[in-house]
């Protein structure tokens, strides 16, 4: 009996890790083992929060609603600019791009009272991950004429596919932006905010040894196995700041917004302290209902 489970450990491992073949997905052994490598621990936490600022540091909206009927639509592509050290960003390729390509649907739905629901799905190309977001926005101001509207949101993401971790990232956010008419058929919208993020992340059971044989795995299965130390919500936030601009003509939408985020610095064994900076680039399409 205990052969044949540890040969359905072993035969699982293995189907599962040519099914995650896809070269944008992680590998979290690359990582180093947290049981003999000093800064392992360092490493995922380092990961995760620049994955987690990657993927949730784009809203490509101003801070005024759609009023209380009002439903949106958008397509949207973002472009995040990361640090590519495969110390800190163990993809499946050996040679990572510097870029996380996000191709997004975007929903939005107007309610009284200056409130809006919404949802969007982020696909990672390249991959087998997507993620999936939750926002609130509050427009406490919106529509006057001389003063900007200002708004707050709220948001909630979650990646899905990873195998080897999960990752979820939670925010909020305050916006300023001034909407002005051209020609009567067009609306141009400025704006400009800030944006706090915080990440928490937690790892499965990783195998340190993919490549080992079959017999040293149905032998000892569980060697060379661990998790990584979880990464609290309260230790781990990132300062977002963003500018953009939307038009808007008859129901067509169209914006562009460009992101900074600066990642809390983490500590590493030797004393020195990494800090990284993520820059995402965005632009949407989308129709008003």
């Amino acid at each position: 009996m205990r052969r044949l489970t540890c040969l359905a450990f072993v035969a699982c491992h293995a189907l599962s890790s040519a099914a995650w073949a896809d070269s944008g997905d992680f590998q979290l052994y690359k990582l180093g083992n947290p049981a003999s490598t000093d800064n392992a621990n360092a490493h995922f936490r380092i990961f995760a929060n620049q994955l987690g600022a990657a993927i949730s540091s784009f809203n490509l909206s101003p801070p005024e609603t759609l009023g209380h009927s009002g439903f949106n639509v958008a397509f949207e592509y973002v472009v995040a600019q990361i640090d590519k050290n495969p110390s800190y960003w163990p993809t499946e390729s050996g040679a990572p791009s510097n870029l996380l390509l996000m191709p997004t649907i975007h929903l939005r739905k107007g309610l009284p009272f200056s409130f809006e629901l919404g949802t969007k799905v982020t696909y990672l190309q390249n991959s087998r991950m997507a993620s999936a977001t939750v926002e609130v926005k509050w427009a406490l101001n919106e529509g006057l004429t001389y003063f900007p509207d200002l708004g707050v949101r709220g948001y909630g993401t979650h990646l899905f596919g990873a195998r080897d971790f999960s990752l979820t990232t939670t925010g909020l956010d305050l916006g300023l932006g001034k909407q002005f008419a051209l020609g009567g058929m067009l609306t141009l919208t400025p704006y400009v905010g800030w944006n706090l993020q915080y990440v928490t992340a937690t790892s499965n059971v990783v195998d340190f040894e993919p490549d080992r044989s079959l017999s040293e795995a149905i032998e000892k299965p569980t060697d060379d196995t661990g998790v990584f130390s979880s990464v609290q919500i309260h230790q781990n936030h990132n300062n977002r700041f963003y500018v953009g601009l939307r038009f808007i003509s008859y129901v067509f939408e169209v914006a562009a917004e460009a992101s900074v985020i600066n990642t809390v610095g983490v500590r590493l064994a030797d004393g020195s302290t990494v800090k990284q900076q993520v820059l995402v680039f965005g632009g949407k399409v989308g129709i008003d209902f």
